[in-house]
Order: structure tokens, then C-alpha cells, then sequence
């Protein structure tokens, strides 16, 4: 090729580029981040256990995706225009398999001190060095849900293959008779017990004390790790913690889905009541023996979550209706004493999570605490560009980056 042939082909090529990245640009979103305004200096103090006291040093130092003022954007996915479409395409793509969530667990039993039984689901690998001190990534996934869903997966492969120096393990720690773990008590999930959760950070963090510990939660996930965060105050082995499309007050997820939409009727009450339903089949023998008194055969004839909240929660656990237990499991309460960097990732169009009831306002006062609010996505999905990539998952390994990199050694 000539080199004036070659010049325009190379103009041609530089202004198509613009013109892509334009358009991107126009058809963007900015992420509205939250978060307790410091000063520079008060950004550099750190409390008892070397962490930056406030979350703003992270996020400014760290998270370009989420503070630089040009990176800072979310491009929905053009044949995605409502937050129910993200949410449906998030659901019907939980077993896919691609370059970006390929990925084979290396699954772990535990038994707990009530013989009950929880399965660990490791991506690459449990570490075999006591020593080794690569992060640990501990998640908790949402209702009816486990270690094999796509964003869970999308999510092992992306802290797997960061750049050197800088890659984590994940670990799933899938509920009592969930994702093929056996039940060997009649104590189910519920959205409110973190005795769970506590025992197998504590256990971890045990065994393998050179690798800085995350949190992680989705949707109901992350209320139970709100929840966790709040209990321990001060005394939380995680380094940080992510939050994602968490509902926060139960009550208003209890009236987002029992409005009669389309997305609840056809999507969200056949996948999770389904899924109940399956283990409650699987298991019957221990549940309907149980002293918590399940209605086995109520519970079978379920047609909503609502129905399932209040058999399978509200009754068992000795509360009055639905609204006594949301309330009571909500993690709203707990934000203000949280003392570990934490991070929530929610949509304004969640119709699972409704953004009229997050509670910016204790984000905002608590400096450990910021979130990321973003236009479009819906619960769970917030898919990008035209080759529908999870957007969140690059902010998330920013942040469990920019966690370990501000944590000082004391």
C-alpha cells in the first residue's frame, strides 16, 4: 500500500474509532457515587486493623471506573431498554457458558457445629499452602441461587485473570441444600442467620492467614453480608466488602414482588419458588421431621416468593406475618456500625430492589461505606455494549485491588 493510501486508511480508521466512542459516550450513563466528602488528609488515617478510615482513599486512588470523570459511565446494551429486561436476561442466561465464565470449581464440604452441612465451591483452586497469600474472594449469592450462576462465574474468571500481582481466589459458600449440598438438618437458607457466613470467614481466615479476606454479596446475598459487616463492627477479618443490587429494607423487596408484573408472574415467582421446591422434594424426610415445623405440603402448593417468605421464613422462625421478618432481616439498621471498606453496587431501575428504599443517607455518614448508583441495569444484570459484558465486574476487582493496596501492614 502506498504511503498517501495508507495515511487515509489509517484517518479513515482513527475517525471511525471516534465516532464509536462518541456514540458510546452520548449513549452512557454516569455512575452517581455516594460517599462521606474528606478531606485528603483525613483520607490518610486508618483505624486498629491498618484499613484507610475513610472509603474515599480507595475509591479516588483505585477505582478509576468509578470516580474518573470520562471512565466512570455505563453503556446498557442497546436491545436492553428496561431494568426487567436486564433482570430477564441475567435469568436466562444463568448456565451459559463463554470465554468469560468457563470456569471448573473445585468443590469443598464443611460440616457445621450444628451438623449441618454447607459446600464451598473454590475457583482455581483451595489454596494447598497455608501460606499463601493470595486474596480470597468469600460470595454469597441470592435467593434460589448458587455458585453456578453466570455472573458468579463471570465474576471467578475476571479476579482469576487480572494482571499479575494482582489475580484472586474465589470462593462460593453455597447454602444448606443448595447447589446439589446435601441437607442434613431441617435448618434451611433465611435471609436474616449469619452464623453461617461468620463461621466459614472465621474458619478461612484460620487456615490461611496471609491471604487478605473480601466479602461479597448479591441481591438477598448481600443483605446477609450487610448484616455481617454491622454485627462484627470493629471486629470483621474482611479487608472489604461488595455489595450488589442489595435490596436493604426486606419490606419494600416484599411489596416490589408482590406487584402483580409481568417480570414476577413469568420470571421471578417460577424460577425461585421452583427452586425451593426442588430441594424441599429432595430433602423431604428431614425437613418434614424437623422441629421447626415446615408446612411441607403448603409450601408445594406455593405459586409466589411471597407464599414461600412466609412458610419457609416467617412461620418457621416464630414471626407473626412477612413484614414482622422483613423488617426484623432487613440490613438497613446495620449500616452505621460497619467498620470495614465497603462498597454497594445498586440500579435506579431495580424492581427487585427498589431504589426509593436505599439508605443513602447511612451511606453517606458512615465513611467505610459508598454507593455506586447507576441509571439502567435492573437487579442483577446492569449487561454493557453490545456484547452484553456484566459491568460490575470490573469495578469489583478494582475495589478488592484498591482495598489490598490501601490496607497498611501494622
Amino acid at each position: 500500500m502506498s504511503t498517501p493510501k495508507l495515511i487515509r486508511s489509517t484517518a479513515a480508521a482513527v475517525e471511525l474509532l471516534a465516532d464509536n466512542l462518541a456514540r458510546s459516550f452520548i449513549n452512557s450513563y454516569p455512575v452517581q457515587l455516594i460517599a462521606q466528602k474528606t478531606s485528603t488528609l483525613s483520607q490518610l488515617r486508618r483505624d486498629d486493623r491498618g484499613n484507610p478510615k475513610n472509603i474515599r482513599y480507595i475509591l479516588d486512588k483505585h477505582c478509576p471506573s468509578l470516580t474518573h470523570p470520562l471512565l466512570a459511565r455505563m453503556s446498557p446494551t442497546p436491545f436492553l431498554t428496561s431494568g426487567e429486561q436486564h433482570s430477564y436476561y441475567c435469568v436466562s442466561n444463568a448456565l451459559k457458558r463463554d470465554n468469560n465464565s468457563d470456569v471448573a470449581y473445585n468443590r469443598e464440604i464443611r460440616t457445621m457445629s450444628d451438623n449441618g452441612t454447607i459446600s464451598l465451591d473454590w475457583y482455581p483452586s483451595r489454596p494447598s499452602d497455608r501460606s499463601d497469600p493470595t486474596p480470597i474472594v468469600i460470595a454469597l449469592t441470592g435467593i434460589g441461587g448458587s455458585s453456578y450462576e453466570y455472573h458468579i462465574r463471570c465474576l471467578a474468571k475476571t479476579l482469576a485473570t487480572q494482571e499479575e500481582g494482582k489475580c484472586s481466589r474465589l470462593v462460593v459458600m453455597n447454602y444448606r441444600g443448595a447447589s446439589k449440598t446435601p441437607l442434613t438438618t431441617g435448618k434451611l437458607y433465611n435471609a436474616h442467620d449469619t452464623n453461617d457466613y461468620r463461621n466459614i470467614v472465621a474458619n478461612i481466615s484460620q487456615q490461611f492467614p496471609n491471604a487478605p479476606l473480601i466479602g461479597a454479596g448479591f441481591s438477598l446475598g448481600a443483605n446477609l453480608l450487610t448484616r455481617y459487616l454491622g454485627e462484627q463492627g470493629s471486629d470483621s477479618p474482611l479487608t472489604a466488602a461488595i455489595s450488589v443490587c442489595n435490596p436493604f429494607d426486606m419490606s419494600a423487596l416484599g411489596d416490589a414482588i408482590s406487584a402483580n408484573t409481568a417480570f414476577n408472574e413469568n420470571v421471578f415467582h417460577p424460577v425461585v419458588t421452583s427452586a425451593v421446591k426442588r430441594m424441599f422434594v429432595k430433602n423431604q424426610s428431614i425437613i418434614k421431621s424437623s422441629p421447626i415445623g415446615f408446612d411441607y405440603d403448603a409450601v408445594m402448593k406455593a405459586k409466589t416468593t411471597s407464599e414461600l417468605f412466609l412458610l419457609a421464613l416467617a412461620k418457621a422462625y416464630n414471626f407473626k406475618d412477612c413484614q414482622d421478618y422483613f423488617h426484623f432481616a432487613s440490613s438497613t439498621n446495620y449500616i452505621h456500625n460497619i467498620k470495614t471498606p465497603f462498597l454497594a453496587i445498586n440500579t435506579l431501575d431495580d424492581h427487585i430492589a427498589p431504589a426509593s428504599a436505599l439508605p443513602v443517607r447511612a451511606i453517606q455518614e458512615n465513611p467505610y461505606t459508598a454507593l455506586a448508583l447507576l441509571e439502567k441495569g435492573g437487579h442483577l444484570g446492569l449487561f454493557c455494549g453490545v456484547d452484553s459484558k456484566i459491568w460490575y465486574l470490573n469495578p469489583m476487582a478494582e475495589f478488592v485491588n484498591g482495598a489490598i493496596a490501601s490496607k497498611k501492614i501494622l
